[in-house]
């Protein structure tokens, strides 16, 4: 029963980082395209709370994985490995522990 609950809460944290993943991709193409600036304080706490909690996740996929043209793609690995990490313990914590 403890394991089920422990392995449900790190599901859930999964979920949480992937969805942080996602609101600093959706607010960093709102200020590539202008739409809000960097100049309003509450964006710019927003985005240094957000690359705070996410950055030290991406650094290892930056350094192994290079902006290939321009696009950085570790928010996208990032998003891909948790999630295969999401159902490898879905899958655990259902299997009957």
């Amino acid at each position: 029963m403890l394991i089920g609950s422990v392995l449900a809460t790190i599901g859930l944290a999964i979920s949480l980082v992937q969805m942080i993943v996602i609101l600093q991709f959706v607010l960093f193409l709102l200020l590539t395209f202008n739409v809000v600036s960097m100049q309003n304080r509450i964006v710019s706490n927003i985005w240094n709370a957000l690359s705070t909690l996410i950055d030290p996740l991406l650094a290892p996929i930056r350094r192994l994985m290079p902006p290939m043209g321009g696009i950085d793609f570790s928010p996208m690995v990032l998003i891909f490995g948790l999630g295969i990490l999401g159902r490898i313990v879905g899958t655990i914590a259902y299997s009957g522990y």
